[in-house]
């Protein structure tokens, strides 16, 4: 009699499970839409390629651009203003930075910050099927 309440107890959890877990919306479809947003306080700048390039305002961007000189040495800069005129700039030559923005593509999203002076700490970037693709 206990194996059978355990197994009835058992089979009821693995049903409810199932319902939470396939009951839940598809998320595949899912769209979102993140313009570039800089925030002078922490000095960083985040957003969608995409969405930045389709914005409604004129004065939006978000570029990461990396620069190979003869030397060998490879370095890159982002730069980023959003809607309120708010910009940050950075540059770094750190071989993992110069990746990160090597990375970036028309579809990414894009998060950097910068030192006082101006030096990339970080820049992260990502491909996800939320971000809206760049329109001519």
């Amino acid at each position: 009699m206990k194996k059978l309440m355990f197994a009835t107890a058992a089979l009821a959890a693995m049903v409810l499970v199932l319902v939470v877990v396939l009951g839940r919306p598809a998320e595949a479809g899912s769209k979102a839409v993140s313009s570039v947003v800089v925030n002078t306080g922490t000095r960083t700048a985040s957003g969608f390629v995409g969405s930045t390039r389709n914005s409604p305002d004129s004065s939006s961007f978000l570029t990461c651009t990396v620069s190979g000189f003869s030397s060998g040495a490879l370095a890159a800069t982002c730069r980023a203003r959003d809607a309120a005129g708010r910009e940050l700039f950075c540059f770094s030559s750190v071989p993992a930075i110069v990746a990160a923005a090597q990375a970036i593509n028309g579809d990414s999203d894009v998060f950097f910050t910068a030192d006082a002076s101006g030096f990339c700490t970080e820049i992260t970037s990502g491909n996800t099927s939320l971000a809206e693709p760049k329109l001519p």
